[in-house]
């Protein structure tokens, strides 16, 4: 990660360090708490605290790892939507055949018992 300070007091623009380090206590043990520093874009020199860095997350601090598993659940996401999706379908489609079919037996073997006749 990058490590910056948010504006120049002076310019306001932001300053990047060239030290790194992967948390404030270890920036000020790399240097004091507060130091001084100079604007590479107005060349003044203003002072800061660790408590005025911050941390930039750029492409280079994302893991390989973490691309990879992206990647994988872009095609496979679809791909499983598709297959379950079409495995519901195909049970949905029977259920409904089996059910149709139970009811035609039901008729079947009620049809004798029941008569419509005297409504």
């Amino acid at each position: 990660m990058r490590s910056f300070i948010r504006r120049c007091n002076h310019c306001g623009r932001r300053i990047y360090l060239s030290i790194i380090a992967s948390s404030r206590e270890q920036l000020a043990d790399r240097i004091t708490y507060s130091f001084e520093i100079q604007c590479p874009h107005c060349r003044n020199y203003s002072y800061h605290t660790v408590e005025d860095v911050f941390a930039e997350i750029g492409a280079s601090s994302v893991p390989p790892g973490a691309i990879l598993g992206g990647l994988i659940g872009l095609v496979g996401g679809p791909l499983g939507a598709l297959i379950g999706g079409a495995d519901i379908g195909s049970r949905a489609y029977h259920f409904g055949n089996n059910f149709y079919e139970y009811l035609g037996n039901l008729r079947n073997h009620y049809s004798h018992h029941v008569t419509f006749s005297n409504l």
